[in-house]
């Protein structure tokens, strides 16, 4: 017969022990000592609630567990009450240790518990509904939204499930919540294949890949986002991966097994291991694992406190527990030595939040046969004069500032060496006698000499890398040794750190260099590449945010800053590992290289994707090193954690290692996507391999993911390449959809995160954004999008006549964070722009700057680029003394130009028009000049659906094809072009689409940039005028779907007419004898809706804010304006008038200049008579009308009065008095060739 008990767990007894035993504290009357008893009984109950039933297999509710829970926490609170009124001695120990006790098992038991069972029932399991119901109803789009939804709960959330005490209760959660969602996630995201029929691989960056050929096979994804993946040890026999996991406080084991060459594998966790689950009271952190080279056997770093003695676990590579062993505190680092025999621990020993406890750092070295542990301590005798120091005299001791941080052990396994970082310092370790042998400094890098530039200021968020009178200390983490004709060596990544403790209230030596309060008084002989006349007048204010080290740097007084000391020499070195002498260092090469292979990401931060961000801290900062073979050559491999991405240099020559290329799987559209901020490496050869090539795994601590790089050798040299343009044109401050047109750009550029994106002009005009903020909205929204390059259009120079002159063009230009291009204008004679223009074609042009051209490098091959704009702006803006040249003689400057510096692939920005006859265009530009491969183009409005290409020259011969491609006007479409060139630079095939913004979602970013600019009009905007439109009035142009041909450019509109009156009506108020109003079409800029009219329709469609004019006029000059307004219908030009007070009638067949059939004139009646060559008839007409040829000698003789009133001030007039409008074609302008 059974006994009707229950079997308590270790956990159950464990649990009881700690609750019911002596506590050697004493009470002082018998009623309070039952009230704490009651206390820990009640405790008790409320842990055994959930953790008892689990044993049998019973998950508790969170409803079920309340009640016990509400009951310990008043039996707390009361006996905690107790405590505090009585009067007894030892007050103090009473309250601790009841606090100890429902710290374990109530905030770190039951709450944590309750809350994980909350979030799977409350989030996982409704999402899991939702897809099982989608699923059955088939529909895919709820399916996907669904997927969503479980991907963004599982990555941000579900750590909450491992943060309780308790294996079998957790054990229960994650089995029946957990783990099907996560299966369910996986077989989700592997249902969806690309078009090549298997799962898609990330997209990779690789600089160089005619350097080194590198594909992207794995990638594993922890699913707890941030610390969720920090180091990664790898077992070549069972093909197992090792990766601790932070943010659970354990580590997971993948299997690489199934990982294949060329194939992409997206790997999943085989099993996760929760450190707290090994029983060792307090220790759940976890920071290093290794795995043994032959035994079955890794070993994990982990600690409590970080203050207390750490340990290390050693487990199978099954995850279960062999033996622990107590270390020095916060063991940060553990490795096995090759042969296996011992295991090197880091213990780092830093001090606790407020600095008043900072344990000595160490080293312990363990044997793995016995597990016998030998601490390894240090003297100062072992230190040189090299190894820094800070923290001294406040409370610290000189030894308690050695921070072991990493180790590597050379490949005969009798050396051992470790970095301590803070220290810039390196130990040597005698493994075969367990000794300590020295500890060197390893130097400073002097960026005041040459090849050691650096950018230090992010204020001028631009890319500047010079000289400056900065020392860096190494300060290398992870480092790797290798061995070069039979001498070790070791690379080091010179990433920096600093004993930075001010926000947990204790010591900091962090300030930026303008907070420094002593004085600065740089002294030429600290620094290589100053004289002290140059440092005296050096001005330290460009320096003024960089992070210095106080500590450092002080005369022999201690009166002032001599040298200025920072952390990290954003670089790596190699060191001769016998004598620790630097044999080399790259300098400012990592800087150098990402601001010619990726500029728009130089400096940038791993969490925010912000050009120059970095600059005045650590920049790129290399994070770790490791060494491997490829294919007989000797690669270094160094992450660069804030940029997220790995150099790779060829070591074969270690006085000399040449750069190879630049790896990253970093999604840059976002700030937080792909694989970001590389933590570890491990490099795995060839011959251990599961696809029989090298690979190399990096864990990325932000991210939390894992990528796994295969590299097979050099590239073929045949290889085509494939170039991407995202580009826009004519966007005439439609920002209104810009937040959708970010939307396509960032999704685009997850697909093609190499993308150029460029606009073709006439960013300015076009609604009321333009008309209050002058393209200072238009350029807020270009810079977030990442533009790399744009042309100026006609209307860009439309404000080159007012007071201030082209002042928004210049700051538009400034503060572009891209360059503009154009190689046919000429800015010499206007002081706002002259000093913008450099007349050259410049590689990585840099941004505020106007050039003729640039050379961007692209997945390691150079493309060029330049701008053309119209010749026409003369005519149709107001240029003022900006002129422009000849655009095909100026496009094969810029094509030979181009050439001469090795590019042949050239791609031109033209804001010329696609095919006006009348004026140059895209079309002529591509048969006259040789060498152009694509033409972005804009002017015209032409939404080319498809791409045209021209392959035959000016005479009909056979050419290299050009591709040209335009997307209409006012933002309606966002362009792309996949084009691909063979080895000569010839392209050889292209696909191109236009996306709708309509229907996109907002990016949430680009609304936030646009909400202050949109608060600032709205009260305008929404300003009624007092006018209604009965009817819509549209603004037809040529290039409107469904249009047969008529334009408020070259036909009558009742839109026209209405402005027209209103310009007449208005202008009489001023000039009673005037009779005629005279509008351009170009200067109708958009359509009004029916019904009420606001003043955001009126500054819509007056856009340009020009003044009116009262001008007299003969008839005879009348006859030549409106032949001018005629000239060239059918064909759209912003030139054609729109007019009140006659009546004209003209035959587009006709040569230009002999159009106009009859003109009649009213008088101040109303009657009509036709106009007379020698009669004066005055007449009301824009700013820009008037300052024309046209009307050149009616302003030289006085006959031109500018009447006071803006063109959509007196609009708005009109609208106000006029009421109800509803205007129509009157027949006041007629083609009779119709």
């Amino acid at each position: 017969m059974k006994k009707n008990t229950v079997k308590k767990s270790v956990m159950a007894t464990v649990l009881a022990t700690s609750l019911f035993s002596s506590t050697g504290v004493g009470f002082a009357n018998s009623s309070l000592q039952d009230m704490v008893d009651q206390a820990r009984k009640d405790m008790k109950e409320a842990s055994y609630a959930y953790v008892v039933p689990a044993q049998k297999g019973k998950i508790t509710t969170s409803k079920e567990l309340y009640p016990a829970l509400n009951t310990a926490k008043e039996s707390y609170q009361k006996a905690k009450a107790a405590i505090e009124k009585s009067k007894a001695k030892n007050k103090k120990a009473l309250l601790a240790d009841l606090e100890d006790l429902y710290n374990e098992r109530i905030t770190k038991g039951v709450v944590p518990y309750i809350d994980a069972y909350n979030y799977a029932t409350e989030y996982i399991n409704p999402i899991m509904g939702a897809i099982e119901k989608a699923e059955a109803a088939k529909d895919s789009a709820e399916v996907e939204k669904q997927l969503q939804k479980l991907s963004d709960q599982l990555k941000a959330r579900s750590a909450i499930m491992y943060r309780f005490t308790g294996k079998a209760p957790r054990d229960l959660l994650l089995a029946k919540f957990k783990t099907p969602a996560d299966k369910k996630h996986a077989q989700l995201v592997a249902a969806k294949p690309n078009e090549g029929g298997t799962i898609k691989a990330p997209a990779l960056y690789n600089s160089n890949p005619d350097q080194l050929t590198v594909t992207q096979v794995a990638r594993y994804d922890s699913g707890q986002g941030e610390t969720g993946t920090e180091i990664l040890a790898y077992d070549e026999k069972l093909k197992k991966a090792f990766v601790t996991n932070g943010a659970v406080g354990g580590f997971d084991i993948l299997s690489f097994a199934d990982v294949k060459s060329g194939e992409f594998t997206q790997v999943d966790s085989a099993k996760r291991v929760v450190i707290e689950d090994y029983g060792i009271e307090g220790v759940k952190n976890i920071t290093s694992i290794a795995s043994h080279p032959t035994e079955d056997l890794i070993t994990i770093a982990a600690y409590a406190e970080k203050t207390d003695p750490g340990y290390i676990i050693f487990a199978t590579k099954d995850g279960k527990f062999v033996k622990s062993v107590q270390v020095g505190a916060l063991p940060d680092m553990v490795t096995f030595s090759p042969d296996g025999k011992k295991a090197v621990v880091a213990n780092e020993g830093e001090p606790n939040k407020d600095t008043t406890v900072d344990p000595e750092g160490t080293i312990s070295v363990i044997d793995v046969a016995s597990f016998e542990e030998t601490t390894l301590t240090f003297t100062e005798d072992m230190l040189d004069d090299k190894v820094r120091m800070s923290y001294q005299g406040k409370g610290s001791s000189y030894l308690a500032q050695l921070e072991p941080e990493y180790v590597t052990v050379s490949p005969d396994s009798k050396t051992a060496y470790v970095t301590l970082q803070e220290n810039n310092a390196v130990a040597t370790v005698d493994l075969v006698n367990n000794k300590i042998v020295s500890v060197k400094g390893l130097g400073v890098l002097d960026h005041s000499v040459a090849g050691n530039e650096m950018d230090a200021n992010k204020d001028d968020k631009a890319i500047g890398i010079h000289k400056a009178p900065i020392l860096t200390w190494h300060m290398p983490d992870a480092m790797d040794t290798f061995v070069v004709d039979g001498k070790t060596y070791i690379i080091t990544p010179n990433e920096g750190d600093s004993r930075d403790y001010v926000d947990d209230g204790g010591y900091t030596e962090v300030a930026e260099l303008a907070d420094i309060e002593l004085p600065i008084k740089l002294d030429a002989s600290k620094y290589e590449g100053y004289t002290q006349a140059e440092l005296d007048k050096f001005d330290l204010s460009t320096l003024k945010g960089y992070k210095v080290t106080t500590e450092n740097g002080l005369n022999a007084e201690g009166t002032a800053y001599e040298a200025i000391y920072g952390y990290g020499g954003r670089s790596f070195s190699i060191f001769d590992a016998e004598t620790l002498e630097q044999v080399y260092d790259s300098g400012s090469e990592f800087e150098r290289i990402i601001a010619e292979k990726t500029p728009k990401y130089f400096n940038t931060n791993s969490d925010e994707i912000k050009v120059d961000s970095r600059s005045d801290d650590k920049g790129p900062e290399p994070e770790t090193a490791v060494v491997g073979e490829i294919d007989g050559t000797t690669y270094g491999f160094i992450a660069l954690e804030r940029y997220s991405g790995i150099m790779v240099y060829d070591l074969t020559d270690v006085k000399e290692p040449k750069f190879v290329t630049l790896i990253s799987s970093r999604d840059f559209s976002e700030d937080v996507a792909g694989d970001v901020s590389p933590e570890g490496l491990q490099f795995i050869p060839a011959d251990k391999s599961p696809t029989g090539k090298a690979l190399l795994a990096a864990t990325h601590e932000v991210s939390g993911t894992v990528a796994v790089y295969e590299f097979g050798g050099k590239a073929k040299e045949e290889a085509d390449f494939e170039l991407s343009i995202i580009h826009t044109n004519d966007t005439h401050a439609a920002i209104e959809n810009a937040p959708k047109r970010a939307t396509i750009i960032n999704d685009v550029r997850k697909e093609k995160p190499n993308a150029l994106l460029l606009d073709a002009g006439d960013v300015f005009q076009g609604t009321l954004y333009f008309t209050e903020y002058q393209g200072e909205a238009d350029l807020a929204l270009m810079n977030y999008m990442g533009y790399d390059a744009m042309t100026l259009g006609n209307h860009e120079f439309d404000l080159g006549k007012q007071a201030e002159g082209h002042q928004a063009l210049a700051d538009f230009v400034k503060n572009a964070k891209f360059p503009i291009v154009t190689a046919n204008v000429d800015f010499s004679k206007d002081e706002k722009l002259a000093g913008l223009h450099k007349e050259t074609i410049a590689p990585n042009a840099a941004p505020g700057n106007i050039y003729d051209g640039t050379i961007v490098e692209v997945d390691g091959e150079k493309v060029g680029i330049f701008g053309l704009t119209t010749e026409t702006t003369a005519g149709s803006s107001s240029p003022d003394k900006v002129t422009f040249e000849d655009y095909i003689k100026e496009a094969e400057k810029a094509v030979a130009s181009l050439e001469a510096q090795g590019v042949d692939k050239i791609v031109a920005i033209s804001h010329l028009g696609y095919d006006n006859p009348v004026e140059k265009n895209d079309l002529l530009l591509a048969a006259n000049v040789d060498g152009i491969d694509v033409i972005v183009g804009g002017h015209s409005h032409t939404t080319l659906k498809e791409a045209a290409i021209v392959d035959k020259d000016e005479n009909g011969a056979k050419k290299d094809p050009t591709v040209i491609v335009q997307t209409g006007s006012s933002s309606a479409n966002v362009g792309t072009l996949d084009v691909q060139f063979d080895e000569n630079g010839v392209i050889i095939s292209h696909a191109n689409k236009l996306i709708a913004i309509g229907e996109q979602k907002a990016d949430p970013e680009a609304e936030a940039i646009l909400a202050p600019f949109k608060i600032g009009i709205s009260a305008v905007q929404n300003q009624e005028t007092g006018g209604v439109a009965v009817n819509a009035l549209v603004n037809p142009r040529t290039g409107d779907p469904g249009n047969q041909g008529e334009s408020v450019r070259n036909s009558e509109t009742a839109l026209g007419n209405l402005v027209a009156d209103s310009m007449l009506a208005q202008g009489k108020l001023v000039s009673p004898n005037a009779t005629i109003a005279l509008q351009n079409g170009g200067g109708v800029r958009g359509p009004v809706d029916q019904g009420p009219i606001t003043m955001g329709d009126v500054l819509t469609v007056l856009s340009f804010n020009n003044g009116l004019y009262s001008v007299d006029l003969t008839g005879a000059e009348l006859k030549q304006v409106i032949e001018g307004g005629v000239s060239v219908v059918p064909t759209e030009s912003g030139s054609f008038l729109h007019v009140a007070g006659l009546k004209i009638e003209f035959d587009s067949s006709k040569p230009a200049g002999k159009r106009v059939v009859s003109i009649q004139a009213a008088d101040k009646d109303g009657k009509f008579a036709p106009v007379e060559d020698t009669k004066t008839y005055t007449v009301i007409t824009n700013s820009y009308i008037a300052g024309g040829p046209d009307f050149a000698s009616a302003a030289a003789d006085g006959r031109a009065t500018d009447i006071g009133i803006s063109d959509w001030e007196s609009f708005a007039a009109y609208l106000k008095t006029a009421g109800e409008v509803d205007p129509k074609i009157e027949g006041r302008i007629v083609n009779i060739a119709k």
